[in-house]
């Protein structure tokens, strides 16, 4: 009994943590998002903050979930319909928590391979308008060195 609610009561304050952090790192974006209206990256930024946001907050309310339910298994009659109705329900809440984290991994990976994409792409842009400037300078510092050798 004293094992079970050990782990049923660190189960619950790290889902409590876990869903404080989710929410404090949501307003940081909300914030940091709120500040650069109506560009594309923004929309998508806001976009993924928004569903992870949900993903990770599902994901630690079905771990307290699990604790909660991991602290009543002493309540739970010892009857057969009962005990496999609590363990698939134990079982259905951990598969959901683990593709929940599947689904976080893959999002974060889309998103910021789409990020980095991104940026290399106006790097890219930002040096070929660069290297054209310098193009154009030295065009016409040609040509005003061959006006003189003509007059001359």
């Amino acid at each position: 009994m004293i094992p079970s609610t050990v782990l049923s009561i660190a189960l619950l304050a790290a889902a409590g943590a876990m869903i404080d952090a989710h929410l404090r790192d949501w307003r940081r974006a909300a914030t940091t998002l709120g500040s650069g209206r109506g560009t594309p990256a923004t929309a998508d930024a806001a976009r993924f903050a928004l569903a992870r946001r949900t993903r990770r907050l599902t994901a630690s309310g079905a771990i307290a979930v699990v604790g909660a339910l991991i602290g009543v298994w002493p309540l739970v009659p010892q009857r057969p319909w009962w005990v496999a109705s609590f363990a698939a329900l134990l079982a259905t809440l951990a598969c959901l928590i683990f593709l929940l984290g599947v689904a976080d991994a893959l999002a974060n990976g889309r998103y910021y391979r789409a990020e980095r994409r991104r940026l290399l792409d106006a790097e890219r842009s930002a040096m070929n308008e660069m290297l054209a400037e310098k193009r154009v300078a030295a065009d016409q510092a040609n040509e005003t060195s061959a006006e003189q050798v003509t007059r001359t």
